[in-house]
């Protein structure tokens, strides 16, 4: 969480939050018995945490919900068969979600949703067409897909509307890309991976401008005390 120094923790059904120190370990969310939380995004403004939440065994409707830094009471927002992915706009009015080859904008204060996107795929398969979303705060998204055609990276305007359509990005091949809490750097690990102040794990590099093709990577791994 920005400027807060916690980190979100999903395990099985909870959602845990804990603080950039390692104290104060505390359950904050939890959902169904059968339920998995999957993943969460704070918003740029910490007022918000959007949860995902897949389905129990045998159905197949995966939910995000809303609720605030510390927990309480979850609000379902927005429904799909296909799994998402999630992303906040820098203003943190919109969520933006991925759904199959779909991506639409939830609004915040209404939960309203719009279409933003629908991208074109060079091959059908089954499932969830793109994942691993993710938006820095000059209004760009980026995210991971199979068989997608013109680029793997878009932008929208304050109102949610599509600003650039698709293009490529440095990010192409990376499964997990985030953005650093400033918006000046991304990351990218094979597994889930967060920010922690200083200590950065994983393949990091100057986050590529809109439309630049590579960047370059660069190795970086702290001391085992660091980690």
């Amino acid at each position: 969480l920005r400027d807060k120094g916690f980190l979100y923790l999903p395990r099985g059904n909870q959602l845990y939050r804990v603080n950039a120190d390692g104290g104060d370990l505390r359950m904050i969310l939890e959902a169904g018995k059968k339920e998995r939380i999957q993943s969460c995004q704070v918003s740029w403004d910490g007022k918000d945490i959007a949860a995902l939440v897949s389905p129990q065994h045998g159905q197949t409707t995966y939910e995000v919900r809303r609720a605030g830094p510390a927990g309480g009471e979850a609000k379902t927002i927005y429904r799909t068969e296909n799994r998402p992915s999630v992303a906040w706009t820098p203003d943190s009015a919109w969520l933006i979600v991925i759904d199959g080859k779909r991506i639409v904008g939830v609004n915040r204060a209404t939960l309203a949703t719009k279409p933003v996107l629908e991208v074109e795929v060079t091959r059908e398969v089954q499932g969830s067409v793109l994942c691993c979303l993710s938006g820095d705060l000059q209004g760009s998204f980026y995210f991971w897909g199979d068989y997608v055609r013109g680029g793997n990276a878009f932008s929208v305007d304050k109102d949610c509307n599509l600003a650039k359509g698709l293009f490529s990005s440095g990010m192409a091949s990376y499964c997990q890309p985030r953005i650093s809490p400033d918006g000046t750097k991304m990351a990218r690990h094979e597994h889930d991976y967060e920010w922690l102040g200083g200590n950065k794990r994983g393949f990091i590099s100057e986050k590529p401008p809109p439309g630049e093709a590579k960047s370059k990577m660069r190795g970086f791994f702290p001391a085992n005390d660091d980690l």
